[in-house]
C-alpha cells in the first residue's frame, strides 16, 4: 500500500512538472471542527466530541499541483470531567494535487507526512511524546482573483500514538476545515 501511494505521488509531481504555468509561493491560514478518535479503552475517554483545530501553512504552487509545509495546533481537550488532558501540535508536509480545470472552481485531492507531538495528562501522571502522522483528504477551492483562494476541505487524518505509563492511545480525527490562501 505504502509503495503504491509512493508511486502515485511521484507521478502527480511528474504530471505537474510538465507543464509550462508559472509557479507561486504561497502562505495562509485555515480553522476547523475535529472529530477525536482514541483508540484505548484504559481510560475510558470520551469520543464524539468536536473540537477545534488552527493551522498555518507556506508553500509552492506549480501547475497543477502544490507543496506545503503545514503546523497545525490542537487546544486542550479535557475528558472525563477535566482529570485528563490532551493537546497536540502537528507539523505536516503535503502534496495538492488540482485537476487541470478551467473555472474559478478548483477540486482537490490531498495527502500529508509528517510528526504530532503529544502532551497527555491525567492527574497522577504526565507525559510528552511524538509520533509519526498522516493524513488524506479531499476538498474544493474558490478563486477570487488569480492571488486569493478560499478553501474548503475534509481529511483524516492519523497522529499516531500518545503515550502514558507505558501505555499507548492511537490517536485519529477527521477534520472538515475552511481557509484562506494568497498566492505572490
Amino acid at each position: 500500500m505504502k509503495k503504491f501511494i509512493l508511486t502515485g505521488l511521484v507521478a502527480l509531481l511528474a504530471l505537474g512538472m510538465t507543464s509550462t504555468a508559472n509557479a507561486n509561493v504561497f502562505f495562509g491560514l485555515r480553522a476547523g471542527a475535529e472529530k477525536l478518535k482514541i483508540d484505548n479503552s484504559a481510560l475510558n475517554l470520551e469520543e464524539g466530541q468536536t473540537d477545534l483545530l488552527f493551522a498555518g501553512f507556506v508553500g509552492y504552487h506549480y501547475s497543477f499541483y502544490r507543496l506545503e509545509a503545514e503546523y497545525s495546533f490542537h487546544p486542550e481537550r479535557k475528558y472525563q470531567s477535566g482529570a485528563t488532558k490532551l493537546e497536540d501540535h502537528v507539523a505536516m508536509g503535503n502534496l495538492y494535487f488540482s485537476p487541470p480545470v478551467r473555472s474559478f472552481f478548483h477540486p482537490y485531492i490531498m495527502g500529508g507526512a509528517g510528526c504530532a507531538f503529544h502532551e497527555l495528562s491525567t492527574a497522577t501522571a504526565s507525559n510528552k511524546s511524538k509520533a509519526f502522522a498522516w493524513q488524506a483528504g479531499i476538498g474544493i477551492e474558490l478563486e477570487f482573483t488569480d492571488k486569493v483562494f478560499l478553501d474548503f476541505g475534509g481529511r483524516y487524518s492519523d497522529y499516531g500514538d500518545a503515550k502514558l505509563s507505558n501505555r499507548k492511545y492511537a490517536i485519529k480525527s477527521y477534520t472538515y476545515f475552511g481557509g484562506l490562501r494568497f498566492e505572490y
